[in-house]
């Protein structure tokens, strides 16, 4: 048995899900490639509030 009694498989699959995946996102979203598309997608939503 792993750590937490639970097999090792099923714990680095939570551990993984647990650590790896806001990390993953975190990194997506400070990417250059995410702010070039954010900054393109929010410049619709920009337009309609100036207006207003």
């Amino acid at each position: 048995m792993g750590p937490l009694g639970l097999p090792w498989g099923t714990f680095l699959m939570y551990a993984s899900a647990i650590i790896g995946c806001p990390l993953i996102t975190e990194l997506i979203l400070r990417s250059k490639w995410w702010k070039k598309k954010s900054d393109y997608y929010w410049s619709f939503n920009q337009t309609d509030d100036e207006e207003e």
